[in-house]
């Protein structure tokens, strides 16, 4: 008599006492993020929203989030602003999953967007620190000086190939042609398979412990080794400032924009034409490997 359907109040109801915990369990399986994305995602969550994970999400209102956001943003500014776009893509997932039959969203509203709406989201600089030319000799004598292999290799591949951190981890010694000096990166961050050229001096590395299969690098705790070398040359560096070394050295020599874009296999987008109608093959690659390879070597 009021005009109220039971069995859509019910279903909004259920639909409204879903958890924090369990839209985000069915937004990172659906999207089919990478294993290491899922845990960044999750931790960034439960530092910010931990005591709403098993609330309802329906209880996260513009006021919840925006005193969440801000205290989160007094310890780290960035985290934070992770910590928000995930839970925005959190609601935007539920907006579209929680529908009763006429079409209408149980979740209309995104609570996240008070903070782009007044003002409130936290800049973050890009980095943008590298090692100086003048520290190279003695971050690489540095390097050179760790006994065990497996490390001392790693920084030197991540130098000289400009890939991240992830990647060589993952590289496996059915991928690496020490003959042709290529190597496979399989399954990366932005979803590709490519093969690259292997410099000269991680090649000439590699082959006093070549392997038929395994972990290229089969180490548990690569930071360790970048803490070691810290301490003895008290150079500030992460593994992410050795690919921005390998970048601006690519830049600093003027080689093709687009060749130094696929050897830090970057994503060209659709919108640069240009990008997708220059495809530089693996000589080509090569030859401008091997001037940064040069490059870096001098300032050794």
């Amino acid at each position: 008599s009021r005009g109220i359907n039971p069995v859509t109040e019910k279903k909004r109801s259920r639909a409204l006492s879903v958890t924090l915990r369990t839209v985000l369990d069915s937004y990172v399986e659906v999207k089919n993020l990478k294993p290491a994305t899922v845990s960044n995602y999750r931790r960034a969550v439960d530092e910010a929203f931990t005591d709403y994970l098993d609330k309802p999400l329906s209880k996260i209102t513009e006021t919840v989030f925006r005193k969440k956001y801000l205290e989160r943003g007094k310890r780290s500014p960035a985290r934070a602003e992770l910590a928000r776009r995930v839970v925005r893509a959190v609601f935007n997932f539920a907006k579209t999953s929680y529908k009763l039959s006429d079409g209408t969203s149980c979740f209309p509203a995104n609570p996240t967007a008070i903070i782009a709406e007044q003002g409130l989201v936290y800049k973050i600089p890009r980095r943008n620190r590298i090692i100086a030319t003048d520290q190279m000799a003695v971050w690489w004598e540095a390097v050179q000086s760790l006994k065990n292999e497996p490390p001392r290799d790693l920084l030197a591949f991540l130098l000289f190939t400009g890939t991240r951190i992830s990647e060589p981890l993952n590289l496996n010694w059915q991928d690496v042609d020490l003959r042709r000096k290529t190597f496979i990166l399989r399954n990366t961050k932005n979803g590709t398979t490519v093969e690259l050229p292997l410099p000269e001096i991680v090649a000439t590395a590699l082959r006093k412990r070549k392997q038929k299969t395994g972990r290229v690098f089969p180490i548990t705790a690569p930071k360790e080794a970048i803490r070691r070398i810290r301490q003895r040359t008290n150079i500030e560096f992460s593994a992410h400032d050795l690919r921005r070394v390998f970048a601006t050295a690519g830049h600093r020599l003027d080689i093709n924009f687009y060749s130094v874009k696929r050897l830090l296999n970057h994503t060209i987008p659709r919108s640069d034409a240009m990008g997708h109608y220059d495809v530089p093959d693996l000589d080509r690659l090569r030859a401008a490997s091997r001037k940064i390879e040069r490059e870096l070597l001098c300032q050794m």
